[in-house]
């Protein structure tokens, strides 16, 4: 069943060093299902069509298309240039692959809240969270340009493309559960 907007396509960033967690972050199971698994299956749920965004390596046995960071080496940034550019849609629901508890309905809400704008950002623990969010395809040629800057943090892209930051209080009443910003990180995070 979908949730939120019909018409959308989804990203997941996977192309990620996990140089903090020692391991491929993708490739870790958790609650029986690899992580990038898990954040494929939850953008079906809302999206037409997904994406991984891989990095510099193919990820074996992804269900969905896979397509390199874009440029290389430039952290998620990267990633979401890729994504963004191989997606059908105009609006596409973003994930990062660490993230252990995302919330299909939080990014139908997004989707759905959605009025043109770069991206629409939903806050958590005092933050937004640009990798659990929703971002208008034609961001990409923005992001790359910023990229080129030298621009890596993914916040600072959004806020300089002129993004939407949906406040906590918002991004809470949208969600279904506390725990979608939850990401791994480091090899304790996985126990947590």
């Amino acid at each position: 069943m979908t949730v939120g907007t019909a018409g959308i396509s989804g990203v997941v960033l996977a192309g990620g060093a996990s140089r903090r967690m020692g391991r491929d972050k993708a490739l870790i199971p958790v609650d029986g299902a690899r992580l990038v698994d898990r954040a494929v299956r939850c953008l079906r749920q809302v999206a037409d069509d997904v994406v991984v965004a891989s990095g510099p390596r193919r990820i074996p046995d992804v269900a969905v298309p896979q397509v390199p960071d874009r440029p290389a080496d430039v952290g998620p940034l990267g990633g979401l240039v890729a994504g963004l550019v191989a997606v059908e849609h105009d609006l596409a629901a973003v994930l990062a692959v660490d993230l252990a508890d995302p919330d299909p309905g939080l990014l139908g809400a997004l989707a759905d809240r959605w009025a043109g704008e770069p991206a629409l950002i939903p806050s958590a623990d005092g933050r937004p969270q640009p990798l659990h969010a929703v971002w208008a395809a034609t961001a990409a040629m923005g992001l790359a340009v910023l990229v080129a800057d030298g621009v890596r943090s993914v916040a600072r892209a959004a806020e300089a493309l002129g993004a939407t930051v949906l406040d906590e209080a918002t991004s809470s009443a949208l969600s279904g559960h506390a725990r979608w910003a939850r990401n791994l990180n480091r090899p304790e995070d996985l126990r947590g």
